[in-house]
């Protein structure tokens, strides 16, 4: 693999990891955004599970040692 085609794929994986991670902030906040419209424990539940589990999805991962 040459060095060009090594700087585009390493900069594809930068900038999809960000997009994800951009998505998953709007759409957390969408999922607030529709609970306080409508405050109810089952919508707090909802948008608090969805938020965590974008997290866990989205999180930076640790690099190898």
């Amino acid at each position: 693999m040459s060095e060009e085609k090594a700087l585009v794929a390493l900069l594809q994986g930068i900038l999809s990891d960000k997009l994800s991670f951009l998505l998953a902030l709007i759409t957390s906040a969408g999922a607030f955004a529709w609970t306080l419209h409508d405050p109810d424990w089952i919508r707090y539940a909802a948008a608090t599970t969805y938020c965590c589990l974008t997290y866990l999805a989205v999180r930076p991962k640790g690099e190898k040692t």
